[in-house]
């Protein structure tokens, strides 16, 4: 049963889950070329498991008995493919463009939720979710961008993301919040290194900073992603990546001199009016069982 302190808890974690995934995805987009996607993924899940060891403390007696520990590679495995998608398209397209159609899982997590988990989403949150898309189309301008190969890439990362964030929910009940995050930097840095023997180049100390910064705000968008899958419902904490448009825009203005024009500004609005309208009837809706 949800109550309105996890509403308020969870509010504030899945803002700031958007804020480290659109800086981490900014890392990303300014990175050279010559750094291959799987090298990126391997330093931003190794990064994320040196900055969660030191706080695992009475969790290490523990860390290796769970249950269900398929389940755990099963969604390390999803998030691992969703993020590889979204690295390798931002490489091919504009960011916002990537973050648009990245952050489509709001969409495809109460399909995800119906089909897993039997849950059922009240039609006034499609009204908030239609709202919030509809921001979306403004601040996209769609152009024939939207028909490169990179398009399908985000998309991809859209609805495998949709499905990782319902399987958290689910492990929630039955890890701790460590185990989760512990297991999914590990097993990813160990897959994400393997891959990336095939495509090692040397990099510079400026790249190893930048790199650094992405396995730093990552680990930040996995621990406060994840605490917001666990005090609210994906139906409704998913909508809070919407949030990444608006924090990716104000990126590209204050550090790339990308002055939004007056569709975005609108569009700013229309994902936020959304994300409130879901906020508001979540508290209505949301309080029974399930993801």
């Amino acid at each position: 049963m949800m109550t309105k302190q996890d509403l308020r808890s969870g509010t504030l974690c899945g803002i700031l889950a958007a804020f480290f995934f659109t800086l981490m995805g900014f890392w990303v987009k300014l990175l050279e070329p010559h750094v291959s996607v799987p090298m990126i993924l391997f330093f931003r899940f190794g990064i994320s498991l040196l900055v969660l060891l030191p706080f695992l403390g009475k969790e290490y007696p523990t860390l290796f008995k769970i249950k269900n520990f398929w389940s755990f590679v099963i969604r390390t495995l999803l998030n691992l493919a969703a993020i590889g998608c979204f690295f390798q398209a931002l490489k091919y397209s504009s960011f916002i463009n990537v973050l648009v159609l990245v952050n489509t899982t709001p969409f495809f997590v109460p399909i995800v939720a119906r089909f897993l988990f039997k849950s059922k989403t009240h039609f006034t949150l499609w009204i908030g979710i239609g709202i919030g898309f509809m921001g979306v189309t403004f601040i996209l301008h769609p152009n024939q961008e939207l028909l490169h190969f990179s398009s399908t890439l985000a998309i991809l990362s859209g609805i495998l993301g949709a499905i990782g964030i319902s399987l958290v929910r689910a492990l929630s009940k039955v890890g701790s919040i460590r185990q989760i995050l512990f297991y999914n930097f590990f097993l990813a840095t160990i897959i994400a290194g393997i891959i990336s023997i095939f495509s090692w180049a040397p990099i510079t100390q400026e790249d190893f900073i930048v790199l650094l910064g992405i396995g730093i705000c990552g680990a930040l968008y996995q621990l406060f992603s994840t605490l917001t899958y666990k005090k609210i419902p994906v139906r409704l904490s998913s909508s809070f990546m919407f949030l990444c448009i608006l924090f990716g825009a104000l990126l590209d203005w204050a550090v790339l001199g990308l002055i939004p024009l007056r569709e975005s500004l609108i569009g700013m609005g229309f994902v936020l009016l959304g994300g409130l309208w879901m906020l508001y009837f979540g508290r209505r809706y949301l309080f029974s069982q399930g993801p």
